[in-house]
């Protein structure tokens, strides 16, 4: 049975996403990002993977370096956790008029 995800898990998971949507947007590789930072590109890269936890400091430098306020980072990532979770709930039953087989 698959775990469940936790919703601060989902968070950090949808801030990821957010981040690195908005470093590729700005056309930024992850070296250039992480220099900006102040952070190794390894780093960086795992979080972007997911592969990581990471502090609000990490966040705010990273915020910083991709010019972006922290609080619209964060609607962001709001919106990436509310369209997950309307997705799911659609799949879980079929929608009202619609054949199933």
């Amino acid at each position: 049975m698959k775990k469940k995800t936790s919703l601060p898990d989902l968070y950090v998971n949808a801030l990821s996403i957010a981040l690195q949507q908005r470093r590729i947007e700005m056309g930024v590789s992850q070296d250039e990002l992480a220099e900006k930072a102040d952070l190794h590109r390894t780093y960086v890269s795992l979080i972007e993977r997911k592969s990581c936890n990471f502090s609000i400091k990490i966040y705010m430098r990273l915020a910083m370096a991709l010019d972006i306020d922290p609080a619209e980072l964060m609607q962001q990532a709001e919106q990436i956790v509310n369209s997950g979770r309307r997705s799911k709930a659609g799949a879980a039953r079929p929608r009202v008029g619609s054949r199933v087989g």
